[in-house]
């Protein structure tokens, strides 16, 4: 919900709601400030004192909400926050009302407005003018994240931290289940749970037993997860043992220590992952095995139907904001899983590959016994395995 000044009320086109709703991380405060002669707008987010500024109305062609959601975005690109998971936010905030008033009884938030108008305040013509000459919007972002990370306000952390991990932990993107999944109905049902969706105690032994199921269903995930691996791919055992190790560290040691959660309840959620990993890794680290073992999860994922076509494109998004924001794209190879994919028969049919690369002259003899009727219906075969194979590229290739 949005509190904002009298003075906007013609410039902001929410509906109106009298009785302001408990307080939520949606709810922002809105005034007009001015700043070397020039109108300007600030918005402070009420649980995490985050500052969004925004031109004055006179130099806006739409209404004000729309202008903040777009800054709160840009704001959210500069903290490296899913662009997904922004989105989600943001359309909250214009889904939201508005209630007028022009000052607040909360302490905290009257003296984030007077630090931050000041802050702000120092800010030269010049550098003002940079901004319009590149992006405006950008700019004043850049700017709201900066001001942001000065001062704590008596908290323990600064607003930049705070606002990140809120909408990190709040916001989420839930899988569109497949509940004929084996893994996805067991995670279903564990959601569904009373003790997973209660308040944790986390010394209560039946949060101990929640964490515990989690554990083993992520855990037979990753044995079966490997098998995939070893049966369609070219990766060497060091690999895969990498994979399953970096595996086992994102859904049993990061997932399940936030509520706990699963794979499921966030397709952004190794966005969140990738950047505590690259927080506490050396600088020369290499990242390509983290990122080659969630590309495998997510291809295995959507090759089990455990993922939808349009799931699969916001997991894959949570993978690829993290390394174009920090490793650059120029440096990573955005097919990196694919290219060790092979074509996917079982053991049974590699070993008839192999001896008919072998021993052609052979296999021609074995072909020629058979009879028209079992070369027809062999064609036909091949043929259906070929319009499959063709299927599941396609969908690989629009990851």
């Amino acid at each position: 919900m949005l509190y904002a000044s009298n003075v906007l009320e013609e410039d902001i086109k929410l509906s109106e709601e009298k009785k302001p709703s408990p307080t939520s991380l949606r709810d922002w405060t809105i005034r007009p400030f001015t700043i070397n002669g020039i109108s300007m707008v600030l918005a402070v987010n009420h649980e995490t004192l985050m500052p969004a500024i925004i031109p004055g109305v006179e130099y806006l062609r739409v209404g004000v909400e729309f202008v903040l959601a777009q800054v709160v975005k840009q704001i959210c690109s500069r903290l490296a926050i899913n662009p997904d998971k922004a989105t989600r936010y943001t359309d909250q905030i214009l889904n939201g009302g508005v209630a007028y008033r022009n000052t607040s009884n909360d302490f905290l938030l009257e003296r984030a407005f007077r630090y931050y108008v000041d802050a702000f305040s120092k800010i030269t013509p010049e550098e003002l003018e940079s901004y319009e000459e590149n992006d405006l919007l950008m700019g004043l972002a850049m700017e709201s994240v900066t001001l942001a990370d000065r001062e704590r306000f008596g908290r323990q952390e600064t607003p930049m931290i705070n606002f990140t991990d809120q909408i990190v932990n709040q916001v989420r993107i839930p899988m569109i289940t497949n509940k004929g999944n084996y893994f996805v109905r067991r995670w279903v049902d564990l959601n569904n749970s009373p003790t997973y969706l209660a308040n944790f105690d986390e010394q209560a032994p039946e949060v101990q037993a929640v964490y515990d199921q989690l554990i083993d269903i992520n855990t037979e995930l990753i044995a079966d997860l490997m098998t995939w691996v070893e049966t369609y791919t070219t990766t060497d055992e060091k690999t895969r043992a990498q994979i399953k190790e970096l595996l086992d560290q994102y859904l049993n040691d990061y997932l399940t220590q936030r509520r706990p959660m699963c794979v499921i309840d966030d397709l952004t959620s190794p966005t969140d992952f990738l950047l505590q990993w690259e927080a506490f890794a050396p600088d020369d680290a290499d990242p390509e095995p983290i990122l080659l073992a969630l590309r495998y999860l997510i291809m295995y994922m959507q090759t089990t139907e455990m993922l939808s076509i349009k799931d699969s494109h916001v997991l894959m998004r949570a993978v690829q904001v993290v390394i174009a924001n920090r490793w650059g794209e120029s440096n990573i190879d955005l097919n990196l899983g694919y290219k060790d994919m092979i074509a996917q028969p079982d053991k049974t049919t590699q070993e008839f590959i192999d001896l008919m690369k072998k021993f052609p002259d052979s296999f021609f003899e074995f072909l020629r016994n058979l009879s028209p009727r079992e070369r027809l219906t062999m064609i036909d075969q091949l043929t259906q395995l070929n319009k499959e194979d063709a299927a599941k590229n396609w969908k690989g290739d629009n990851l």
